[in-house]
């Protein structure tokens, strides 16, 4: 009898938690825009998203007991497998950058100060979301891009990601488009060509001819690297030039929410490109930086993350760059 009363208590609890599942799944597909092709994709769908959601409740319950510096949570990826979003990355970044004669070496004796955040200066656009498309590089180049434009001339401009994407793929650039490029050689295409403004030439988030008009805001002079696997140099560029575009191992990063990320990533293996946009300490001592991504505001803290500073997380420190105007 009481072993009757244990397996009733069980299904009870089993039909409980799926009756959530299915409460929580209706919410994500709405919040999100989801549609499948069929039920046989959708109920696949929901498989790996039961399966995703609890390795994110166990996640969490370790960031409860302090093994952990950051939390995990739904978002727009939640529906994918691991091997899924890896292949969305961008595997181009592993490669060498190009070391163009537009390349200078960052070289500087003025102290950082203590934090910054390049936010609180307007300097900064909005968050974007780079979509299904693996231009994650054009974004990072833009980015830093737009905030040297602004730190020189005091206006805030957003740039065309989709002229990156576009106009990159031809020689000498070379480039990948939705498939993967580096920041470098957008900093070159921009130096030759110019950059135009997202409102001249939106973001599609698929390939695409290039279409640029010739009419741009800026063009660049060159670009700086700063030197690699230096840290603390990377913390001088960003507190004393401005946003740097970084290279980053991101295949454990989709469903991060918030916190430090200090999860497992490889120092060499780089697949996004971001832009460090300042960097900070806890009062517990906790040194960070603050990254902007391009996956939309809905996604981390509000569309931004912070990673473990002072040992190279996630590479961060490999592949830095920043364009000159």
């Amino acid at each position: 009898m009481k072993l009757t009363a244990f397996v009733l208590l069980a299904l009870a609890v089993s039909a409980f938690a799926e009756i959530q599942s299915d409460a929580v799944w209706s919410s994500f597909k709405s919040l999100h825009g989801k549609t499948y092709q069929n039920q046989v994709e959708e109920t696949k769908r929901y498989a790996i998203f039961k399966d995703n959601l609890r390795q994110i409740e166990e996640h969490n319950a370790k960031f409860e007991q302090g093994l952990t510096t950051y939390k995990q949570g739904i978002n727009k990826f939640t529906d994918m497998t691991k091997d899924e979003f890896v292949a969305m990355l961008n595997s181009q970044l592993s490669s060498k950058p190009i070391k163009s004669g537009n390349r200078t070496l960052f070289k500087s004796s003025v102290k950082a100060p203590e934090s910054i955040d390049w936010r609180d200066s307007n300097v900064v656009t909005p968050v974007k979301d780079q979509g299904t498309c693996g231009s994650c590089w054009a974004f990072s180049a833009t980015g830093a891009t737009e905030a040297a434009y602004a730190l020189k001339n005091g206006t805030l401009v957003s740039f065309s990601e989709q002229q990156i994407v576009d106009c990159t793929k031809v020689k000498p650039y070379k480039q990948l488009g939705c498939y993967g490029g580096l920041m470098e050689a957008a900093f070159d295409y921009i130096k030759d060509s110019g950059i135009q403004s997202e409102e001249s030439y939106p973001y599609e988030g698929v390939d695409n001819d290039c279409r640029a008009t010739g009419e741009y805001v800026t063009k660049v002079t060159g670009y700086v690297d700063v030197a690699e696997f230096e840290e603390g140099d990377l913390v001088t560029a960003v507190g004393t030039i401005g946003p740097i575009s970084v290279a980053i191992d991101a295949s454990n990063l989709s469903p991060y929410a918030s916190g430090i990320y200090d999860g497992s990533c490889s120092p060499y293996t780089l697949d996004h490109g971001v832009l460090a946009v300042g960097y900070a300490t806890t009062e517990d001592g906790q040194d960070y930086w603050l990254v902007k991504n391009s996956w939309g505001s809905s996604w981390g803290e509000e569309g931004y993350f912070k990673l473990k500073r002072g040992e190279n997380h996630c590479g961060i420190a490999v592949e830095p760059s920043y364009p000159t105007l």
